[in-house]
């Protein structure tokens, strides 16, 4: 329950409604919001009151950042100058970021938000010329070799795992990265044997640079070690 509010139940003809309510004051029983069962007919300037209420008691907050996007959106290219950046602050603060251990990631380390998280931010860096670009490569890099296989095992995992490191493998690859990419051959294989199971007509994306994936591709995938 949200600090500062209780339940209230209110009876009308028979059929009952739960209510937030904020505890304390002269009307501390004036519904906030309806929660639960709500009868089958409800007040509606009662509703409209209790929604506009609700909305009134909302504070400014934050979102916090993840390394993961910023890194995404590091390396989108500026729609009048492709060499440049469209976000150049996304890649200060990847710059800003990076943790003493050389990864990059949520403060609450788990091995799927750092893998995923220090690749994408290494395929970022990779693109760049600036000085401090290369010895946090080293870094991120040296924090993969020593935690690829921190994922398994792991109570934790990020969405989408085995679909984004793959990609993000084959970008790095790319840009000539020095990763142990053997060590996630476990990780490519659990990527492949879940697009196998998903019928051939519904597969319409690779999930190798987001590129349209052509019927022999998407059959391949899915007969791979069947």
């Amino acid at each position: 329950m949200k600090e500062g509010y209780t339940m209230a139940r209110e009876d009308s003809g028979g059929r009952g409604a739960n209510w937030l309510t904020r505890r304390g004051g002269a009307r501390a029983l004036r519904p906030v919001a309806v929660l639960l069962d709500p009868p089958r007919h409800v007040d509606r300037r009662r509703l409209v009151g209790a929604a506009r209420q609700l909305v009134a008691s909302l504070r400014d907050g934050t979102v916090s950042e993840t390394a993961y996007d910023t890194a995404i959106v590091a390396r989108l290219a500026a729609t009048r100058d492709p060499r440049r950046s469209a976000f150049p602050a996304a890649t200060e603060w990847l710059r800003r970021h990076q943790h003493a251990d050389g990864s990059w990631g949520g403060r609450i380390e788990t091995g799927h938000d750092r893998l995923v998280s220090t690749l994408a931010a290494l395929v970022r860096l990779a693109e760049l010329p600036d000085a401090w670009a290369h010895p946090a490569i080293q870094d991120g890099a040296a924090y993969i070799w020593r935690h690829a296989r921190d994922w398994q095992g792991a109570p934790h995992e990020t969405v989408a795992f085995e679909l984004l490191v793959p990609q993000l493998l084959a970008a790095a690859r790319q840009r000539g990265l020095p990763l142990p990419y053997e060590s996630f051959a476990p990780v490519l294989a659990l990527r492949d044997e879940k697009l196998r199971k998903i019928p051939a007509g519904y597969l319409y994306v690779a999930y190798s640079g987001g590129r349209p994936m052509n019927r022999a591709r998407r059959c391949a995938v899915q007969k791979r070690e069947k």
